[in-house]
């Protein structure tokens, strides 16, 4: 999340789950493929 935020200035991303990170909420597509 703070690469995507961060160092590439990508904003729309929010950290909805934190801090124990469930939920999905923090998945992101990298290459078509959820991570």
């Amino acid at each position: 999340m703070a690469a995507l935020r961060d160092e590439l200035g990508v904003t729309s991303p929010k950290d909805g789950c934190s801090p124990s990170g469930q939920w999905g909420c923090c998945t992101v597509l990298l290459d078509g493929m959820a991570r």
